[in-house]
């Protein structure tokens, strides 16, 4: 079976995972609100020191891609870029609203209904994305403003994100909150399902940054750093 790193970098907490097979090796999650850039490494040699792995013996990087905090993202995708350049090896992209939803899956008592993600992108609006009951993505992900979530829900469905408790007091139909954000835990978990289900790796260089709202920050040259990373 393959040994991956799961890295996410894209919400307010930098997470490092390890694991073979669909099992969990080592793991880390430190809350963080900026510095994402200069702890990823450190944090994830100690996360392979405890599992006992050198860099060589990884075949896989696993990383979110977003939406989620601009300046995380690309910290997380350049990173991810350069092990796999360095190591050889190949990279798996995910969604970070799919592993929100892996992650309030996990602790679910309904699995049987579908469930709607949706993560707090300030200014009022919300990153949202539904999925069936088996968390295939039923469209891609939104920027929602909050008066327009309601037309977003099933009835009934699950609620998962980092204000589900919030939002399910205000939204009809929600059967089950579960308070979730992106955690390697459950990147890697993901990533072993879509693995199992055919999904193909690609290069490293294929990364690419998921970002949904244009980025407020500019280069002092005056062009975006969304073109900036393209």
């Amino acid at each position: 079976m393959r040994r991956l790193l799961a890295i996410d970098t894209s919400g307010p907490a930098l997470s490092v995972a390890v694991a073979v097979g669909p099992e969990l090796v080592a793991c880390r999650l430190e809350p963080l609100v900026r510095g994402h850039a200069e702890r990823l490494l450190p944090t994830s040699s100690l996360v392979m020191a405890e599992a006992g792995w050198r860099w060589p013996d990884l075949d896989l990087v696993v990383v979110t891609l977003g939406p989620g905090n601009f300046t995380g993202l690309r910290a997380g995708i350049a990173v991810a870029r350069a092990l796999c350049l360095t190591l050889g090896i190949p990279a798996l992209g995910l969604g970070t609203l799919e592993t929100v939803a892996e992650a309030a899956a996990a602790r679910s008592t309904r699995p049987d209904l579908p469930l709607l993600a949706a993560m707090d992108a300030r200014r009022d609006e919300f990153y949202a994305q539904t999925f069936a009951p088996d968390l295939v993505p039923r469209g891609p992900v939104e920027l929602v403003r909050r008066q327009d979530l309601p037309g977003r829900v099933e009835s009934p469905c699950r609620l998962a994100g980092d204000a589900a408790a919030a939002l399910a007091t205000q939204l009809q139909g929600v059967h089950e909150a579960v308070e979730s954000g992106p955690d390697a835990r459950y990147a890697a978990r993901l990533a072993w399902r879509r693995l199992a289900s055919g999904a193909r790796p690609r290069r490293g260089t294929a990364l690419r940054p998921l970002y949904i709202r244009p980025p407020d920050a500019k280069l002092s040259a005056g062009a975006s750093l969304v073109a900036a990373s393209s």
